[in-house]
C-alpha cells in the first residue's frame, strides 16, 4: 500500500471538496454528535521471512473488529474533526502440516488463530459533502490513532509436547517449536475512511464507511522452527496493524446549533 500517494490525493480532494462546500452555504451540518459504530476487518496476514528449509509455515488473512464511541465537532463549511475511544482486535493466524522425522510417524498439523487486543484512541479530520437535493453526505476522513496492546511485553512459546524445555541444549529438536514476541506496549497507526451518511429528520445519522488502517510498527514479532522428515525449515515473521474494515454506526446530534 503506497500510503503517501494515497493520502496526498486524499487532501487534493479535501480541500477541492471545501470549495465545493463554500459553494453551498445554504447546506445545514450537525454542530456535534456522538457517534457510535462497529468495524468487521479484514486483517493482514503475517510477513513471514523463510530463512531455511522447505516453506511449509504460512499464514492468511484473518476476520477481526472494532467498536468505538468518538465526538465530532463540526468547525466551517463541512469540515469538522473527530476525537474517540474504542476497543480492536486485529487477529493474526499461521499453520503448517508435515511429516515429521521418522522417529515420530504421526503426522503433525497446526492452524492457529490469535487475536491482538489493543484500546485504540482515533483523532480524524472529517469533510462532509452535500448531495443536492437530499439527505445524504459523502463523508471523508483522515487521521491518527494511537493503540495500546494488551499483554505487550510478553513472550509465549508455543512446542509440541515433547517435554523439552529448551532445545538448544540437547541433540533432537522438538517437532515444531514457535515463539511469539510482543514487546510493543505503544502503536501509532493511520487511517483514511470513505462512505455516505444519511441525516434523519432529526438530524441524527446513520452512516457506513469503507476504512484502510496502515502502521508503519509491528505489532508482534516470532521465530519459527519445523523438524521435518525433508529437512529443518525455520524463520522469522511479524504482524503489523494493517487492515482494511467496513464501519457502521449510528450519530446523535447533541446540539441544534448550525
Amino acid at each position: 500500500m503506497d500510503f503517501k500517494r494515497i493520502s496526498t490525493v486524499f487532501i487534493l480532494f479535501l480541500l477541492s471538496s471545501m470549495l465545493f462546500a463554500q459553494e453551498t452555504k445554504q447546506t445545514k451540518y450537525p454542530f456535534n454528535q456522538l457517534r457510535l459504530s462497529v468495524t468487521p476487518s479484514l486483517c493482514s496476514s503475517l510477513k513471514i521471512n523463510h530463512e531455511g528449509g522447505v516453506t511449509i509455515f504460512k499464514s492468511n488473512p484473518t476476520l477481526g473488529a472494532e467498536a468505538t464511541i468518538s465526538y465530532y465537532q463540526h468547525i466551517v463549511n463541512g469540515l469538522g474533526v473527530s476525537l474517540g475511544v474504542g476497543i480492536n482486535s486485529t487477529a493474526y493466524s499461521y499453520s503448517f502440516s508435515f511429516a515429521p522425522h521418522v522417529t515420530y510417524p504421526i503426522q503433525v498439523e497446526e492452524k492457529i488463530y490469535q487475536p491482538t487486543g489493543m484500546i485504540t484512541v482515533p483523532l480524524a479530520l472529517n469533510m462532509m459533502i452535500p448531495i443536492k437535493s437530499s439527505s445524504w453526505n459523502v463523508d471523508i476522513q483522515a487521521g491518527a490513532r494511537l493503540n495500546y496492546l494488551f499483554n505487550s511485553g510478553s513472550e509465549s512459546v508455543f512446542t509440541d509436547d515433547i517435554g523439552m524445555a529448551d532445545f538448544r541444549n540437547i541433540k533432537e529438536l522438538p517437532r515444531y517449536w514457535v515463539e511469539v514476541k510482543r514487546d510493543t506496549e505503544i502503536a501509532f497507526s493511520y487511517f483514511l475512511k470513505a462512505g455516505v451518511t444519511y441525516t434523519t429528520k432529526r438530524n441524527n445519522a446513520f452512516f457506513c464507511n469503507i476504512m484502510g488502517n496502515y502502521s508503519p510498527k509491528e505489532a508482534l514479532t516470532g521465530n519459527y522452527i519445523l523438524r521435518t522428515s525433508r529437512g529443518v525449515s525455520y524463520g522469522s515473521f511479524k504482524q503489523t496493524l494493517n487492515y482494511l474494515g467496513l464501519e457502521v454506526g449510528y450519530a446523535l446530534t447533541l446540539c441544534k446549533k448550525r
